[in-house]
């Protein structure tokens, strides 16, 4: 038979602590319980033809606020698909806000690990009004800080909407990598938003 692996994006939550103004999702305090957990891995190994691959995307809302989800999911999904002779990999969307090193060095121990993906919208300015917490704070230098803790220890992503409210503070943003001697350890690319 002409079988195929699959691809999964999971939302261990879809509640989220930012509130940017461009989010095309409404949220909620939902995160998956046991059941929902259940039912997925059981989904997955029904599903999931042997000798293929199983490739994940953690997303939401904000994955990391629901770690100790994605802590139970990732090492049995990871099981499953090495029970079944297929290849692994994950990745995540996340806004970096929560990412700490034992978070990091939690995704990267488990086998197939692609990169983290975090936005940061252009200069200090720009992003802290497009991507502020839900309580209205800044987030830009948090963040920051977390992606030069973390960029030893798994293979990070920054994605930059850019519009035409941001597309001259993309300098300004390379400066801080540069700063903080992360730019050569993270690639970045740009999405536009439309």
């Amino acid at each position: 038979s002409d079988a195929k692996g699959m691809s999964l994006t999971i939302a261990p939550t879809i509640s989220c602590n930012f509130g940017c103004g461009y989010c095309f999702q409404s949220h909620s305090k939902k995160r998956m319980g046991r059941e929902q957990i259940d039912d997925l891995i059981r989904f997955i190994d029904e599903r999931l033809t042997p000798g293929t691959y199983l490739a994940i995307t953690w997303f939401g809302g904000e994955p990391l606020s629901a770690f100790d989800v994605l802590e139970e999911l990732a090492p049995q999904l990871h099981a499953l698909a090495t029970e079944k002779n297929c290849t692994f990999s994950h990745s995540i969307i996340t806004n970096g806000f929560l990412l700490t090193p034992e978070k990091a060095r939690f995704l990267a121990g488990i086998p197939g690990f692609g990169y983290a993906q975090i936005t940061i919208d252009g200069s200090r300015e720009h992003h802290n009004r497009s991507r502020p917490t839900l309580a209205g704070k800044g987030t830009y230098d948090r963040i920051l800080a977390n992606v030069a803790e973390c960029a030893g220890i798994l293979p990070i992503t920054i994605r930059v909407n850019v519009d035409r409210n941001n597309a001259d503070t993309l300098e300004e943003l390379l400066d801080a990598l540069r700063e903080r001697g992360i730019h050569d350890k993270v690639h970045v690319y740009l999405g536009h938003v439309w």
